[in-house]
């Protein structure tokens, strides 16, 4: 049998090694763990009570002539965009394909 050396994977003993920095408490971790749980936390909170508090507003403007063309153009501007982007992609890779059975 092969050795897991051979393969680049570290042996356990050296795993209980890198691993021993994370088994003393370290504050600046701690209070970063809590910051990356609460923020999010609250920005969801605030989304809850906007979407509550503004919800049937939206709504409205949402159910709007004007909002419903502004969103047609609004698709219709990044449809042409992406078909232009596509054609463009498609180009480059013939082009790159093209290039080196030119060269031999």
């Amino acid at each position: 049998m092969n050795s897991t050396a051979e393969f680049g994977v570290a042996s356990p003993q050296s795993w209980a090694q890198v691993l021993a920095v994370y088994r003393e408490p370290n504050p600046v971790r701690s209070f970063f763990e809590i910051g990356v749980t609460l923020l999010p936390l609250a920005g969801l909170w605030a989304l809850s009570w906007a979407a509550i508090y503004f919800g049937r507003r939206i709504l409205r403007i949402a159910n709007s002539t004007e909002f419903l063309w502004f969103m047609s153009g609004f698709i219709a501007f990044c449809l042409i965009g992406s078909v232009i982007s596509i054609i463009q992609w498609v180009r480059v890779g013939k082009s790159k394909v093209e290039a080196p059975e030119a060269a031999s």
